[in-house]
């Protein structure tokens, strides 16, 4: 066994981003450098499929150098769409690979580049989140390198724009105003997108004015629904005997430095509800199914998935550390995930909902023969009486009847991200 470098932990290759096709038999995922060397970061868009039992057997999808990302499947599991700044770097376009023949085609030209994009259920049209392309005085700035942003002045804000595919034409919906567009996502059934905008892309004033939206793709016409708490995120629809409804995952009310709750909208009624108040737990995520959504809940050291049924929380299986980047099918019988576990890295693991989830992806196999200090759990009791988690890590090769030892403490209270008991 050898030693842990920081070689090795600064060298590495990291699964990010994982989606399933529809079908459930391929995922896509982006494999990323844990660091980077000059002014982009190189990153490379990957193919598995879900039934394989050997973790090296995933296929880059391009042999381009460049920085792809945001994989999106047709609705057909036919196309995969993603970004890539190969043809200039910096500026992500968004790009269509189609598994029947495996070419892989440029869909946009915008100048600003593409920030985001959502396959719809037209299979004809793709939504997009991009900035204004650039002004001649935006040209200038750029030449000098004049990047500061003036918050309520010159700010760049995402917009929502539509790609129609028989044309290539993007077009901008004049809604919205001049708000910053976060998130999309469409209902099930292939009616209106829900949308998440913010008063500015500032992040420290923006995510306190977030507001809900509907946008309907017949009329081109919103609707506002009114504002929802700060650091809004995870949308998803979900249908009930009193019709739809549309969730996400936010900071609870009334402090920025709380936990966070899953916020419930019933649209016929327009009452809205935190389904999670007074669990011990925090919910990460939430993801749209056909039925009831997935809600990702991190669990004191560990990882508790779960369905928001309309009566409840029906608890479907727990995870040892954590479980990120869930991805489901729609009909929410196969999900995949970035889970990692004390001595394992984080990896692409698929399976039923209920568990078990199987590995398959090992992006860091160089750390299969490195040394690792024993991980033990704690838990404490702070002086308001509120229940702590913690993980003490002991040297190599050793035991705690050998110490006492120097120790260096890492303290974390989030609401941002956790320490869960991974490596």
């Amino acid at each position: 066994m050898t030693g842990l470098t920081a070689e090795l932990v600064v060298d590495g290759r990291v699964p990010q981003n994982p989606v399933l096709a529809p079908s459930g038999r391929l995922l896509a995922y982006v494999l990323a450098p844990t660091s980077r060397t000059g002014d982009h970061l190189d990153t490379e868009l990957r193919l598995v499929d879900t039934d394989t039992t050997d973790t090296a057997a995933s296929r880059r999808v391009t042999a381009e150098t460049a920085a792809e990302s945001r994989p999106g499947w047709s609705a057909d599991s036919g196309t995969l769409f993603f970004l890539s700044d190969h043809a200039d770097r910096g500026t992500p376009q968004l790009h269509r690979l189609t598994l029947a023949d495996g070419v892989v085609t440029a869909l946009t030209s915008w100048r600003a580049g593409i920030v985001d994009h959502l396959p719809l259920a037209d299979p004809d049209l793709v939504a997009l989140l991009a900035v204004d392309e650039p002004t001649e005085q935006d040209a200038r700035r750029a030449r000098e390198r004049d990047d500061a942003i003036v918050v309520g002045g010159h700010e760049p804000r995402a917009r929502l724009r539509l790609l129609d595919l028989r044309t290539g034409r993007v077009t901008t919906p004049e809604v919205f105003g001049d708000r910053h567009v976060v998130e999309l996502r469409q209902r099930p059934d292939g009616g209106p997108l829900a949308v998440l905008t913010q008063a500015e892309a500032d992040s420290d004033y923006g995510p306190r004015t977030c507001r809900l939206h509907l946008f309907d793709l017949v009329t081109g016409t919103a609707e506002d629904l009114g504002p929802v708490a700060a650091e809004a995120r995870s949308l998803a629809w979900w249908s009930e005997e009193d019709g739809w409804h549309l969730g996400c995952v936010a900071l609870t009310p009334p402090v920025l430095q709380a936990g966070t709750a899953v916020f419930d909208l019933a649209l016929g009624s327009r009452v809205l509800r935190n389904r999670t108040s007074g669990l011990p737990m925090c919910p990460t995520e939430l993801r749209q199914t056909d039925a009831a959504p997935l809600v990702v809940f991190a669990n004191g050291l560990d990882t508790t998935l779960t369905r928001l049924d309309p009566t409840g929380l029906a608890t479907l299986s727990q995870h040892a550390g954590s479980l990120d980047g869930l991805t489901t099918t729609p009909t929410g019988g196969v999900v995949a995930a970035l889970v990692g576990t004390r001595y394992e890295p984080s990896n692409v693991h698929v399976g039923p909902p209920a568990g078990p989830l199987r590995k398959i992806t090992d992006t860091r196999p160089e750390l299969g023969g490195i040394a690792l200090g024993t991980q033990r759990p704690l838990a404490y009791r702070a002086a308001d009486g509120l229940e702590l988690d913690g993980l003490l890590v002991l040297p190599v090769g050793k035991t705690a009847s050998d110490g006492p030892f120097p120790l260096v403490t890492s303290v974390h209270g989030g609401p941002y991200d956790r320490y869960a008991d991974r490596l």
